[in-house]
């Protein structure tokens, strides 16, 4: 279930780039001095905090990042790049450049626009390393299982915030996921948006309603990601919300911009 936020009901939007910005209860920021040790300190707060369902790792943007976006640009064709990379069965984060570089093949002959041979390789094999590199830090995160990681990359992404009618799409995951948590790594432009708990009602699944007015609510700075609770039985028994999250809302003059982001569920061991 989506609840479209008018923006009017947004007092400030609070750009997560330091661990010294006041957040609610139920978000915190994960501790540690690498990547391996925030990650792996996250996953123990969720299964140790029920009250907290979405743990903030901030960091710098991954190193290459420039000429992956300048790559995906080119290989977009000006349309949406959007990947998944099945790992439920045995699959390894390797094998996301042979599966890119199919699913671009497809999706540009559809266009009736394919791309020459060594674009779509040059588009495919320095997505995919990057790609592949995030599949590898989720699969190595203690107690879980990575089942399924997504790339989605927008060439000319707007939030629409001009607009009369302009709102965020907050929301919970489907209530029939089958995950328990969700990564979500915001490689380039806007990222996730993060709320408070006490600002929406909870009615079960995915079902939730706005409570107050003039709300704050925080977004993920790029290079920065997100561990969130998804709607599950394990955190049913724990007694635990899964949390209420957007996707990037862009720039505040929608002026377009790339967005790059890779998703990472998890099912918990």
């Amino acid at each position: 279930m989506r609840y479209k936020l008018p923006f009017s009901e947004v007092s400030s939007i609070v750009e997560l780039n330091s661990t010294a910005i006041g957040l609610p209860d139920n978000i915190v920021f994960a501790p540690g001095d690498t990547h391996e040790e925030r990650r792996n300190n996250a996953v123990a707060i969720l299964l140790d905090r029920p009250e907290v369902n979405t743990v903030v790792l901030l960091e710098a943007q991954r190193k290459g990042i420039e000429k992956v976006i300048n790559q995906l640009k080119t290989g977009s064709e000006g349309a949406r790049i959007r990947s998944t990379h099945d790992l439920s069965e045995g699959g390894e984060p390797s094998g996301a450049y042979q599966n890119l570089k199919d699913y671009l093949n497809r999706r540009n002959v559809s266009m009736s626009n394919p791309l020459i041979d060594q674009d779509l390789i040059a588009t495919a094999g320095k997505t995919a390393t990057l790609w592949a590199q995030s599949m590898q830090d989720a699969e190595n995160t203690q107690d879980t299982f990575l089942s399924q990681s997504i790339i989605a990359f927008f060439p000319d992404y707007i939030g629409h915030r001009t607009r009369q009618d302009a709102h965020i799409n907050a929301h919970i995951d489907a209530a029939k996921s089958t995950y328990d948590l969700r990564i979500v790594e915001c490689m380039n432009g806007s990222g996730t948006v993060l709320f408070n708990d006490e600002d929406f009602s909870y009615y079960g699944g995915d079902a939730l309603d706005l409570r107050n007015k003039d709300i704050t609510c925080w977004t993920l700075a790029e290079g920065s990601s997100v561990i969130f609770r998804t709607p599950s039985i394990v955190h049913d028994r724990m007694g635990a919300r899964p949390a209420a999250h957007a996707h990037g809302i862009g720039e505040p003059d929608d002026t377009p911009e790339s967005r790059l982001t890779v998703r990472h569920d998890l099912v918990l061991e």
